[in-house]
Formats: C-alpha cells, sequence, structure tokens
C-alpha cells in the first residue's frame, strides 16, 4: 500500500489497523511487536489494543497469534489476499465517498454532506482540510460552495486516473465495462505497446467519463512527443474501439490529451532511445544538451560504449519527468517509495541523487523538482548497476554431485548479480570466494561454508556481497 491510499482514511486507527496488516502479510514471519510500534510511532500497547481489535474483523479462516519472546504472526491462506479488508476501509472512507460522487457530478454543500455522511460539520470540515495535502500536490482545491475540484482539467484527470487506479486494486471488477475491457485487452494481446492494462483502463474511464460529461481542456497540447509507427498504430486502433463502442467521434484534443496519459504510462524499450534524442534535439535544444552534460557526469563509471546505452535507456525517462514537470503533474504516484527492495540495483542512489540534483542547479536551470530528481536519480542508478557483476569463485572439496548442488544454490540465489566461477584459469581475479576448506593467502574476500551450505548462510553471503544488509 501506498501512502495516496493511507491518506483516503482520515481515521487514525483504521490506518494503523491497515499498516500492520501490511507488514504481517510477509510470507507467515513472526513481527516483535516494538518493530511494529516503531513502524507507527506508536506504543507497543496501542500494538496490542489495535491486533485485539483487528482479530475481530478477519476473515473467518484467517488468525493472527501473539507470542512473547517472538511477536505476531498472520496466519491466512496463501490464496487469499488483503484485498477484501482494505477494500472494506476504503469503502466506508468519507474522502472516498466524497470523491467518488464529485466525479459522478453529484455535488452538495457541506450541510448536506453532514446529513448525508452522518458526520459533524466541523469533523467534516477538519477531513477536508486534513486531505489539502494530496491537492495541493495535484494543483487542486476544494470549492466550499458546493463541494467539488477546482482546478485545471488535466490535473482533475491525472487525479482521478491515479485514485481509481489505487482504490480498483482492491476490488475483483474491472473498471471499465466487459466488452470494452474485452476488446482492449485482444487488441493489447496483439500489438507491441506495453502498457499495464488497469493502468490504460482507469485512463480511458476518466477521460472519456469526463469528456461525455463537458469537461474539456482549455489548453492545447503540442506535439510535444512521439509514438514510433507501431505505437502510433496501437493508439489509432484503440481510438476505432472506444468511438465504435460509444458511438461517439473522439476530438483531436482528447486525442492528444490521451496520448500524452499513454505515453506517461507506457513501458519503456531502449530502442525507442534514438526516437526520444532526436525529439528532444528538435524540441529543446538547450533542455538536449543539458541532458549531454548529465550523462557526461556518469561517464566516468562506464565505458563509452555504456555510456551511449545510459544515453538511450535514459531518455525515455527524462522525457517523462520533463512533461510531468511541464505540465504540473504530480510524479510521485509513479515512483513509490523504494526502501523496503533490498537491490543491488539500487546501491549508489543517494550518491546519484546529489550529482543529479547538482546538474539540476548548474546545467539545468533548477527546473526539477525534488520528486522528478528522484525519478531519474532512481532510474540511473537502476541502469548502471546493471551493468556491475561481481565475479565469485566456488572453490569445494567434495562429490562432483554435492559441488553442483552447491553452484546450483548459489546461482539460484546470486545469479543475477554476480558470475560465479568454479575453477580459477589464467590469474584471474575475483571479488569474493565461497569454498569449505582452508585457503592460503589471498586478495579477496573469502566466505567459509559447511558442506551442505543452509539457506541462512546463503542470505549472509549475500547481504554481504551485495552491501544490502
Amino acid at each position: 500500500m501506498n501512502q495516496f491510499t493511507y491518506n483516503l482514511i482520515h481515521d487514525k486507527f483504521i490506518i494503523r489497523k491497515m499498516i500492520i496488516l501490511n507488514i504481517l502479510d510477509n510470507g507467515r514471519k513472526f513481527v516483535s511487536s516494538n518493530y511494529l510500534a516503531e513502524q507507527l510511532g506508536c506504543t507497543v500497547r496501542t500494538i496490542s489494543t489495535d491486533i485485539s481489535q483487528l482479530k475481530e474483523e478477519l476473515p473467518q479462516n484467517w488468525e493472527i497469534h501473539g507470542l512473547t519472546n517472538k511477536g505476531y504472526i498472520l496466519i491466512k491462506p496463501l490464496t487469499n489476499s488483503l484485498s477484501t479488508l482494505v477494500d472494506s476501509y476504503l469503502s466506508s472512507s468519507t474522502i472516498c465517498k466524497i470523491m467518488l460522487k464529485i466525479f459522478k457530478n453529484e455535488f452538495y454543500t457541506m450541510e448536506k454532506w453532514s446529513q448525508l455522511l452522518y458526520i459533524n460539520k466541523s469533523t467534516l470540515l477538519n477531513n477536508l482540510k486534513e486531505y489539502n495535502n494530496i491537492l495541493d500536490n495535484n494543483k487542486l482545491s476544494w470549492n466550499f460552495r458546493e463541494l467539488q475540484l477546482t482546478g485545471d482539467e488535466l490535473n482533475i484527470r491525472y487525479y482521478y486516473c491515479v485514485f481509481f487506479y489505487f482504490i480498483h486494486k482492491y476490488k475483483d471488477r474491472q473498471i471499465l465495462p466487459d466488452e470494452l475491457g474485452k476488446r482492449i485487452k485482444l487488441l493489447l494481446n496483439k500489438s507491441n505497446f506495453s502498457i499495464d492494462f488497469e493502468v490504460l483502463s482507469c485512463i480511458i474511464y476518466v477521460s472519456i467519463h469526463r469528456w461525455l460529461n463537458k469537461y474539456t481542456y482549455e489548453k492545447v497540447f503540442y506535439n510535444a512527443f512521439q509514438f514510433n509507427n507501431s505505437h502510433m498504430n496501437f493508439f489509432n486502433k484503440l481510438i476505432e474501439i472506444i468511438e465504435d463502442y460509444y458511438k461517439i467521434k473522439i476530438s483531436q484534443i482528447e486525442c492528444d490529451a490521451l496520448k500524452l496519459f499513454l505515453f506517461f504510462e507506457m513501458q519503456n524499450k531502449s530502442d525507442h532511445g534514438m526516437l526520444y534524442l532526436k525529439y528532444l534535439y528538435e524540441l529543446d535544444k538547450e533542455l538536449y544538451y543539458s541532458y549531454l552534460e548529465l550523462i557526461d557526469i556518469f561517464k566516468s563509471r562506464m565505458s563509452i560504449g555504456k555510456k551511449e546505452e545510459l544515453c538511450m535507456r535514459l531518455i525515455p525517462y527524462f522525457f517523462k519527468a520533463n512533461f510531468y514537470n511541464q505540465y504540473n503533474l504530480a510524479i510521485n504516484y509513479v515512483l513509490e517509495p523504494l526502501d523496503m527492495y533490498k537491490s543491488v540495483l539500487l546501491k549508489g542512489y543517494n550518491q546519484n541523487y546529489n550529482l543529479v540534483s547538482r546538474w539540476n542547479k548548474k546545467f539545468n536551470n533548477t527546473r526539477f523538482n525534488s520528486d522528478e530528481i528522484k525519478f531519474i536519480s532512481t532510474y540511473i542508478t537502476i541502469i548502471l548497476n546493471s551493468y556491475i557483476k561481481k565475479k565469485v569463485l566456488l572453490l569445494y572439496r567434495g562429490t562432483d554431485a554435492a559441488k553442483e548442488v552447491i553452484y546450483s544454490k548459489l546461482k539460484k540465489c546470486l545469479g543475477e548479480y554476480v558470475s560465479i566461477h568454479s575453477e580459477s584459469r589464467n590469474n584471474a581475479k575475483f571479488d569474493f570466494i565461497i569454498t569449505n576448506f582452508q585457503q592460503e593467502n589471498t586478495n579477496s574476500i573469502t566466505f567459509f561454508i559447511s558442506d551442505s551450505l543452509c539457506d541462512n548462510t546463503i542470505k549472509i553471503i549475500k547481504e554481504n556481497i551485495l552491501d544490502i544488509k
């Protein structure tokens, strides 16, 4: 779950229960009370009280067990998810109810809302004000005369795309009509346009609903981005399907806006890099040369060939960051916090963030905000670290079968990040040695293992090799 979802809930008690469930949904591992209290910023006694109430709300075949020395563990079938519970919490949310009604063009005064929700008017006002941080982030605000959202149409649509995407994660039905959804899925399966179906569904649902209800764009969307021929072919067929289903003719400005949303959410491939780079040069030469300065900052950490590859792989994300900035859209929703992912692909992120921040000030006129810098820095880090392969030498004394089993275990756990060798040739140098017997003097870091190599030992080796403790 993410901050956008939590912010839809105004009851702090419910938020705590949602976070507790999310932490305990970890594959049946115990979690200590102290850890839960630390994550939620509350006392151990509060955790105990919340879990006692949570136990009463769990589905029939779910249980939370607590042991004094170990903490709490959630027991549930692996075939069950948290979705039903989270959906029930969101469905009872004041903000969710109001946002859904506003989307359906049902506007009421504060007095009327107070009656409909059976809530005190001052409490309602406080809940709405607490949600201002999300609206501010989306360049939106409340109109309290008859409660509704005010702001640019693009920002309103973007907000509702995010809103429906996150709340429909916990529902067992798609947001589009069944027949329309089937036709779009079929089109996606036949094309090479990579986009999440649920994201695409929310974009179409929000766009068509707003347009049919006479909410139109005041600005013109210049052709500030390009699709290649195959992507353009997909887009044209998508428009044909939507027009045929709703028996409408979509205006050019609506097509341009829809194309912009698809550009934001499409999954990028490195072979599109040259198209974006060429177009950036035509669109904004100053920004083009600023981008090349950014690539140069990281050139010392790679070969010339890899530098060119970084340039091509990063440019789609750079383009997206630029257009999020240009259209005042909140980029943080497409980049969830990655602290939980203990991955070598994120090693060095802080250093890269600092370098991008300095580049932004020196070469980019401080154009990008902190979230856009995080977005660019994350993808630079992932791309750079994808080139890193630690060299590991496995030296094992035992039967060939046992050696093969040990090699297989290590390959399965570490193979994505390291190259594992079973013998040394031509005085080759290795970053690490893994062995079950004593070694002579070596300059490589050496890990000693038992003949059987248990899973916990592999975990410790991985943490040390990848520096992800």
